[in-house]
């Protein structure tokens, strides 16, 4: 599940997802949720929302220029700004992603890309700085094995209560579920990142529906009281200690490949402690 921020809507983004068609249907319902009128954006007749595809697996500088580059500098025809999404910005070449770039860099401010890929390390990383990166993994596949894990409450009760946490309870949290198997810090990122988002749509909807951990909503609706800009940075954050997904893993749960057990879990450690300082 993708969760956008409403408040703060950004001229591009890169998203990571193993499900185009489900990132895609989250744009859409970002798009509805921003005013555009809902019937078109379901019948995908919306003349504001432009999805580019690739057929060839190879996304020609023709392309972009024709299809993004041009039209872009047109004011929206119905809302009050256009969405331009790429399907598997993968297979932009080289040379069709500087073209991109250029627009990037001077997009209007009714104008917004989405770059969909499985694999962002090909692309550009002039490309990537220009983006906010989001990642799409799929809620039912992953949670019911985070909820197994021996440290799941234990995991909901830190970020749930950090602000009273001392520095030696989160330390010693970290310590003794390091060695509980090989992945552990992995899944308390993974439990804090569903916790987080869950926490972001109650605090918009009130509706716990929508909560993809719902036996812990007591604890979800208790947290209220961080405010958006802090779950949102919090967000920000725990994706960017995430190297990368390992697209081999079926139910989606974060990888690293080169970091120790020890480092993942100092690096969390760190990112906790200056998230309490914010509080």
């Amino acid at each position: 599940m993708l969760i956008f921020n409403h408040e703060k809507v950004y001229s591009s983004y890169l998203i990571l997802s193993n499900d185009f068609d489900r990132s895609l249907n989250s744009i859409f319902d970002f798009s509805k949720q921003l005013g555009f009128n809902a019937e078109l954006v379901d019948s995908k007749n919306h003349p504001d929302i432009f999805v580019l595809e690739s057929i060839d697996k190879n996304i020609s500088v023709e392309s972009i220029r024709e299809q993004i580059v041009t039209p872009a500098f047109f004011k929206p025809s119905l809302a009050d700004r256009k969405f331009y999404i790429i399907y598997d910005a993968s297979n932009l070449n080289s040379s069709s992603q500087n073209t991109l770039l250029k627009t990037l860099e001077e997009s209007s401010d009714f104008v917004t890309f989405f770059l969909i890929t499985k694999n962002d390390s090909a692309i550009l990383d002039t490309i990537k700085s220009r983006c906010i990166k989001l990642v799409d993994v799929d809620d039912d596949l992953s949670i019911k094995e985070l909820s197994e894990c021996s440290y799941f409450d234990d995991a909901v009760d830190v970020i749930c209560n950090l602000h009273y946490k001392s520095i030696a309870d989160i330390s010693n949290f970290l310590n003794n579920v390091v060695d509980t198997d090989k992945n552990s810090i992995e899944n308390i990122i993974h439990i804090f990142i569903y916790f987080i988002k869950d926490v972001i749509v109650y605090k918009k909807t009130y509706d716990e529906k929508y909560l993809s951990l719902k036996n812990k909503k007591v604890e979800i609706t208790s947290s209220t009281h961080y405010n958006f800009k802090f779950l949102g940075k919090f967000l920000d954050d725990l994706y960017d200690i995430i190297p990368y997904i390992n697209n081999n893993a079926t139910n989606s749960i974060f990888s690293y490949n080169i970091l120790s057990d020890k480092d993942k879990s100092f690096m969390l450690y760190n990112l906790l402690i200056d998230k309490k300082k914010e509080l």
